[in-house]
């Protein structure tokens, strides 16, 4: 999925991510809360998610609000994650300036050692997000660009839906 937020002087940011589970109108999805993407949702928790499947014509937009679920969900997300990720995770230094690989690797490698040592090691900054949709798209393809759109807005507790124009 890509996710868009929105930094301190406006500009929207968006970058893909894994989408960790669905349930009811929540779309969960886990980060570092001290990378970029964190410290915008901090400051705005407001977000857009975006899932597109260009070879079947379908596109599905959501809008909602990012709710941290807090240190212990992120603990038990982060201890699913694979050995490697956790080690480039714990480096802590996401979206800094890498002055060379070398140093990406001695990083790695510490944290992998470190991680050998002790295999339930979690970084603190691992977060589980949520984010609660408010606005959900469907979105169908037309070759003749008669695409049909259907749009569900929740609305004081109750989902709205209608059809857009293409």
């Amino acid at each position: 999925m890509t996710i868009s937020t929105v930094d301190s002087n406006g500009f929207p940011d968006a970058r893909v991510l894994i989408l960790k589970d669905v349930v009811d109108e929540a779309f969960y999805f886990a980060s570092g809360s001290e990378s970029r993407k964190g410290q915008q949702l901090e400051n705005n928790p407001q977000v857009a998610l975006t899932f597109y499947w260009p070879a079947l014509g379908r596109q599905i937009r959501i809008r909602g609000t990012a709710e941290d679920m807090g240190e212990e969900a992120g603990a038990a997300d982060f201890r699913k994650r694979s050995a490697g990720a956790r080690a480039v995770a714990m480096t802590g230094r996401q979206s800094q300036e890498l002055e060379s690989e070398e140093e990406l690797e001695r990083a790695i490698t510490a944290q992998k050692e470190r991680i050998s040592r002790d295999s339930d090691v979690i970084t603190p900054n691992w977060r589980l997000y949520a984010v609660n949709a408010q606005e959900v798209e469907f979105w169908q393809g037309d070759p003749e660009r008669k695409h049909v759109r259907i749009q569900y807005i929740l609305h004081q507790g109750q989902w709205k839906h209608q059809r857009l124009w293409p």
